[in-house]
């Protein structure tokens, strides 16, 4: 067990709610790697009122592996959960990992050495490797270590310090903007402090609590502070099966410029916020077609035409974004116009001395 009179420094939280099998195979992949390094890391688990088995598969797990669990009266949330979970944790830092991932083999072990290594972070960013759930192997993780470098997320090779936390604001390092909880280790009583932040209850930023609650307490709490990128999947994770799936065309092709509307207003800097506008635009253009085509039951409110308004200093990524929805919608001479209008520009950004 845990040593009571010794503070752990990374404290692995794991918040859960009706996901029990999940939940076993998460707990199997990390708990032994916890338990060796007993007292700088503890293992806890918050369960958000589930209905299943959780509580047996927890039971079952702290007679192998010191595990400390706590259960909801009721349903929180996500976000809620998150921070319920990381207010029953102990540890200096907290990592946040979903109860359906899978931590690698030995990488308990690596963030422990890099945050002994570099004590003045505030963050790490925990890269992973990510699936489809029909390759989802045993408990241990062993996803062969060729399929976990071609589906990594950030192909960056190697650990390094990164000067502030929002130079990891970046496409190229999270294709979602530090929203996937796995690759999340912070300094956790300064990222609780941001529950207290004004700009967080701000009402005008209400809708994207629940989904990305867990960005936005970056964003009050780590701008300005030193991070740290570590290169080697931590953990694998197998997208498609996770209950917001159906949402994906609404939270990653609209709700999300949502959230860097809120990183600009915490501080991050114009020209990585501009960054993230046009890469967004052209990432996840797919998002906005499907979202536009298949009108999401409660989420009629997506407009073409009022996107294009919202980001009209971004005319030509939003172009880009929207011509998937105009080749359907528009009469073709209106469409190849567009679409020559892309070209053009392109062309000239390419043709422009450096």
């Amino acid at each position: 067990m845990t040593d009571c009179f010794n503070k752990p420094l990374l404290s692995i939280c794991i918040p859960t709610y009706n996901r029990a099998e999940l939940l076993r195979e998460c707990l199997a992949a990390v708990g032994p790697q916890a338990t060796a390094l007993v007292p700088h890391v503890e293992l806890v688990v918050s369960d958000n009122c589930s209905s299943d088995g959780t509580q047996a598969v927890v039971r079952e797990a702290a007679e192998k592996w010191p595990v400390r669990y706590s259960r909801s009266d009721s349903n929180l949330g996500p976000t809620a959960n998150f921070i319920r979970v990381a207010e029953l944790a102990r540890g200096e830092y907290a990592w946040l990992v979903g109860d359906d991932d899978l931590v690698t083999a030995g990488s308990v072990e690596h963030l422990l050495g890099v945050l002994q290594g570099h004590p003045e972070v505030d963050f790490v960013f925990a890269n992973t490797s990510w699936h489809p759930p029909d390759m989802r192997s045993d408990p241990g993780g062993s996803v062969s270590p060729l399929a976990m470098l071609e589906r990594i997320k950030c192909r960056d090779p190697h650990d390094h310090p990164v000067d502030t936390w929002e130079e990891l604001v970046d496409i190229r390092v999270e294709d979602t903007l530090l929203i996937a909880i796995m690759c999340l280790v912070f300094r956790r009583q300064r990222w609780l402090d941001g529950t207290g932040a004004a700009l967080y209850k701000d009402p005008r930023y209400s809708r994207i609590v629940p989904w990305f609650g867990q960005a936005m307490l970056l964003a009050v709490s780590m701008i300005g502070r030193p991070a740290y990128y570590v290169a080697r999947p931590c953990t694998t994770v197998f997208w498609g099966q996770q209950e917001w799936s159906p949402k994906a065309p609404y939270l990653f092709g609209f709700i999300l410029h949502d959230l860097v509307d809120f990183y600009a207003e915490a501080g991050v800097p114009a020209r990585i916020i501009d960054q993230c506008r046009n890469d967004l635009l052209t990432y996840h253009a797919g998002q906005l077609h499907q979202l536009h085509t298949e009108r999401l039951f409660g989420y009629e409110e997506f407009s073409p035409l009022r996107f294009a308004w919202r980001f009209r200093r971004y005319p030509i990524p939003v172009l880009h974004a929207l011509l998937p929805i105009f080749r359907h919608h528009c009469p073709k001479p209106l469409y190849r116009a567009g679409q020559g209008v892309v070209r053009a520009v392109r062309s000239g950004s390419r043709a422009r001395p450096a």
